[in-house]
Order: C-alpha cells, then structure tokens, then sequence
C-alpha cells in the first residue's frame, strides 16, 4: 500500500468511529481517527491522503469551516463526506460545498476504493498546488509597496531599466528588489517568479 493512501477520519462520537470504521478497514487503507480539528490538522501535517466525514456529524457551515481551517493551515487534503442516511435533499447540498466526493453508506468496497484514491490522487496534484497558489497571496500580502510595485511592472512586461525609469530610481535599486523578490518567493529563475506574479494577478 502506497504510504500517501492515508485516510484520516473526523468524528464526534464512538458510533460514528466504528461506523466508519467498518466501512473503510475493507480497503486496506491506513486509518487515523481524530476527535478534534486541531488533532486532524496536526495528523494531516505528518501524512498525506484524503479526510472523510461523517454527513451525520457536521452541519454544512461546519463542513465548510472544516475545509477552510484545512487550508488555512496550507493542507492538500481532499475532503470526503459519507452520508449513512442517503438524502437527496442532503447529498445535493454537500455537493455544492467544497468538498471532493460525496457517498452513501451502502456504496460497495470497490466502489468506495476508487473515491478514495480519487482523492488522494487530487489531494497531491490539485491541492498542493491550491496550497502553493494560497502561500503564494498570502505572501504577496505581506510584501511592502515598493516590492508589490516591481513585481507588478514586471508582470506587465517592462524591463529592469524602464521599471528604473518609470520609478525613478537606479537600475542597480530594481536588481536588488528582484533579487529580494525571488529570495521571497523561493525561485531561482525569472520564469518562476512570474509565475508567481500570474498567481497573484491571473490565478485562472
């Protein structure tokens, strides 16, 4: 079993624990069980894999409090709610929140399986990389005017000396905030570093 195929489950009560439980031991799967947010957050941090949810133990608001805590905190992890009730009503609520997949209870191992991997799978593709576009603005929000003005201007194409010029400043000053600038953000290379910039500018 791939060590990153971790499921880390987020329960309220014994029932749901054993439920859940019993579902996904049939999968082979690695199985962390939480009791809190802050033990999921910490578990989530050591290992990868995706989170389940029991429908029956989070209101919708706090489904979504529990996704945004997850990125807030930068964690990848794909969030699953299985529903032991099956609702129409219900399953196409959480449908509409940003949560990966959604089953019932009574769907089969095999079945059960394949969301799983899903979202494991997207959990190291699309969400590390929705985490590395958050880390991103939220460094973009820390950055002083002068530093946010250059990035900008390179964005839109100018050069280190017409930056210069357009601020008024010596072309020697521009290098040292690009340097700066790529010290920040942790690239090495002026590709890498508008990217960055089309993050902050052009996220889609």
């Amino acid at each position: 079993m791939n060590n990153s195929e971790n499921i880390f489950l987020l329960t309220r009560n014994t029932d749901s624990l054993n439920l859940l439980r019993n579902v996904f031991q049939a999968t082979g799967m690695p199985i962390f069980r939480n009791c809190a947010l802050g033990a999921l957050q910490e578990s989530c941090r050591k290992k990868e894999g995706c989170v389940v949810l029991s429908a029956n133990d989070y209101s919708n608001d706090e489904i979504c409090k529990i996704v945004q805590a997850l990125r807030n905190e930068k964690l990848p992890h794909a969030v699953v709610i299985v529903d032991p009730v099956p609702s129409f009503t219900r399953a196409r609520e959480i449908l509409h929140l940003p949560v990966h997949d959604y089953f019932q209870l009574a769907t089969s191992p095999a079945q059960i399986i394949l969301i799983l991997k899903s979202a494991i799978y997207w959990s190291k593709t699309q969400g590390k990389r929705l985490v590395q576009q958050l880390t991103i603005k939220d460094t973009w929000e820390t950055l002083d005017d002068s530093l946010k003005e250059v990035l900008t201007l390179l964005y839109n194409g100018k050069t280190n000396k017409e930056i210069a010029d357009e601020l008024n400043l010596s072309l020697r000053a521009i290098e040292n905030r690009r340097a700066k600038l790529t010290k920040i953000f942790q690239v090495t290379s002026f590709a890498a570093l508008i990217r960055v910039a089309t993050t902050v500018f052009d996220p889609q």
